[in-house]
């Protein structure tokens, strides 16, 4: 089997392109491989879409899969993002991973009816590291992949393990990093957190199927 561009991962049951790093449905093969990205040819996508039929062990829906909350370790034909913030709602047993603190928000509010600014008092910096401090509470940095990119099941989940960062120091600068990311949004955008009920324009719920 050539497989030119699709990897078949067994263990997922999944068909992944190698090029764009996410899972593609087999009904939707050759539209993506036409598209503007790959320009393949509608009779050598086809050809590529009847060689995935005869592969064992695909699934064909989207209530064949579940993503599962979180994995131990990369799932190696998808893209690994370092720049993942996890609820820690719910006494931590919140699964949901995004990445950026706005989306997070959205996901607080609607989810769990939280805000960070909530019962918030005082002004200027003292209001600004409280509301900070709720954050760095409530969420925590962390890995993480996603099989889809628009629609079903393409909610991100948490990679736990970290055995290709042997280096300690290395793991922690980096976390730094994106925690000094992720407050510098927090800072920017203090001034425009609202009631807990209202999302602020151009806000998505990336469960929806937008994109970062």
């Amino acid at each position: 089997m050539s497989r030119n561009h699709f990897h078949h991962s067994s263990v997922w049951q999944v068909v992944v392109c190698k090029e764009c790093r996410y899972a593609v449905w087999p009904s939707q093969v050759v539209g993506h491989l036409t598209n503007r990205q790959h320009k393949l040819a509608k009779k050598q996508a086809e050809a590529e879409w009847e060689e995935i039929q005869e592969w064992a062990g695909v699934v064909q829906y989207p209530s064949e899969f579940e993503v599962p909350p979180f994995v131990d370790d990369p799932v190696d034909e998808l893209a690994l993002f370092h720049d993942g913030i996890k609820c820690g709602l719910d006494d931590g047993e919140c699964p949901y991973v995004c990445r950026g603190m706005d989306t997070m928000k959205v996901h607080w509010r609607k989810k769990h009816g939280f805000s960070a600014g909530q019962n918030r008092g005082g002004s200027g910096m003292l209001k600004r590291e409280e509301v900070e401090r709720r954050i760095s509470e409530h969420c925590r940095a962390v890995r993480c992949q996603r099989f889809f990119v628009q629609k079903e099941h393409s909610q991100y989940f948490e990679v736990r393990s970290s055995e290709e960062q042997s280096d300690e120091s290395v793991r922690q600068s980096k976390d730094e990093e994106i925690w000094s990311q992720a407050w510098e949004q927090a800072s920017q955008h203090y001034d425009r957190i609202r009631s807990d009920d209202t999302i602020r324009p151009g806000e998505k719920d990336e469960q929806d199927g937008s994109r970062i």
